[in-house]
């Protein structure tokens, strides 16, 4: 699965740069596409990330050189699934009526307008969102490929997959649900076939224009993709969908590559870097408050690329509005070309050490390891990869977000009666479980 996820978000971007190039219409800048190369300097940088992704696969860096047996056991599955099921009942109650989620879902407030209303409960409501529901569920799910996997092991399964996709639908997006389930899949079918990939790939699509009828129809900035009539039918969903697949994909790093190309000034990169360390402390050293949009904006990437790409600061700010710009256009902002080659290749490394960490820890039957290892390359390097803003990386919340997730899990462990971080192992040799064998 590892790499049809990483097909997807290098050539998906790739497709639309291709469309807008050959005059379609880029709606993320508000004009009409022309040719000026970027799908071929846009090509380079896809296959120089997938060379050193696959040399550094080959060269297993970031995978233990010895691995050990254990005679550990997994905690049993039911326990288990009863209490992440718990905690995350009292995770989407948080969402719903904490947040402001029950709203978004009954259509009285648009996914802008949730986001916006978040303020204090935002940071607990990002972290429920990228790392304590996908690693609980990405732990249960590793837990389930080793159980019997009887009726109600399934439907126990079943209902916490339900739950972590209706957390994600309080935020009035449709990926979200996905992306959230994104550890899970990758962790269960770490192995998989070409035809259960256009299976899953199929209800993944019909999933995303559910949600989008359910969403969209009320955006009044998707007023566009209505018919004559204004109704956002099936037809329109889509319509919208396979736009947003492609087209909205590539469309600013084709824009991004024509300011460049037509040696128009590209904003400062550089001092986005300090954001890293967290808007509170960027705020308290530097003496620039989030409400001084103009200055505020030139030291966090996804507004600025934003600004670039010619959103008003308004609609930046009061809707958290975003553009996706992949690390392509990164790459072009901080260091022209073919600098942006370096973003290529640290990605290049970021995957492939992403996924010897992950093989190795299922490997190993090492179920926490291969929860959080699963997400962050789902919720943090693949979102990377897809939108840019290198900080998301090493951004001081994410460390403390890890070490808060590593104990939930543990709190789950310890409440269903297990003690244990490792499976029993199948093999002392390395690259012979028969689940993990190859570039999944």
């Amino acid at each position: 699965m590892f790499k049809y996820l990483l097909f997807f978000v290098l050539f998906s971007p790739l497709i639309g740069i291709i469309l807008v190039e050959n005059g379609a219409y880029s709606i993320s800048t508000a004009q009409f596409g022309h040719p000026n190369g970027a799908w071929l300097a846009y090509t380079v940088h896809c296959l120089v990330l997938l060379a050193v992704t696959f040399w550094t696969i080959a060269k297993k860096l970031g995978s233990p050189r010895k691995k050990t047996t254990s005679t550990s056991h997994l905690p049993p599955f039911v326990p288990l699934a009863h209490v992440i099921l718990c905690v995350n009942v009292v995770f989407l109650a948080l969402m719903l009526f904490g947040a402001g989620g029950i709203e978004v879902l009954m259509g009285k407030m648009e996914k802008s307008g949730f986001r916006a209303s978040l303020n204090y409960i935002s940071a607990i409501a990002l972290w429920i969102r990228s790392y304590f529901v996908p690693s609980l569920l990405a732990y249960l799910s590793f837990v389930f490929t080793k159980s019997l996997k009887s009726p109600r092991e399934r439907r126990l399964f079943g209902l916490n997959i339900a739950i972590c996709a209706l957390i994600g639908l309080n935020w009035g997006s449709k990926a979200s649900p996905l992306i959230m389930l994104l550890p899970s899949i990758l962790i269960i079918y770490w192995k998989i076939s070409i035809r259960k990939v256009i299976l899953l790939g199929s209800i993944a699509c019909l999933a995303l224009i559910a949600n989008s009828m359910l969403f969209d129809r009320s955006d009044e900035g998707l007023r566009w993709a209505a018919d004559e009539a204004g109704d956002f039918s099936l037809k329109e969903a889509a319509t919208f969908v396979a736009i947003r697949g492609t087209v909205l994909q590539g469309d600013v790093a084709w824009y991004i590559w024509d300011m460049y190309e037509d040696k128009q000034k590209l904003p400062p990169y550089f001092p986005t870097l300090y954001a890293a360390i967290g808007d509170r402390l960027f705020s308290l050293f530097s003496g620039i408050q989030r409400s001084d949009y103009p200055r505020w904006v030139k030291y966090h990437y996804d507004s600025l690329l934003t600004a670039t790409a010619g959103v008003p600061l308004d609609e930046i700010f009061v809707s958290g509005h975003n553009v996706n710009g992949t690390i392509f256009s990164e790459g072009i902002i901080a260091l022209g070309s073919p600098g942006y080659l370096l973003f290529s290749i640290f990605g290049g490394l970021c995957a492939g050490l992403s996924f010897n960490i992950i093989k190795e820890a299922i490997d190993s039957g090492s179920p926490i390891r291969a929860a959080l290892s699963a997400d962050y390359f789902c919720l943090i390097v693949f979102l990377w990869l897809n939108g840019g803003g290198i900080t998301m990386l090493f951004h001081i919340s994410v460390f403390l977000a890890i070490m808060m997730t590593y104990l939930l899990i543990r709190m789950c462990i310890s409440l269903s009666g297990g003690s244990s971080e490792t499976a029993p192992a199948v093999s002392v040799t390395r690259g012979r479980t028969p689940s993990a064998q190859g570039l999944a």
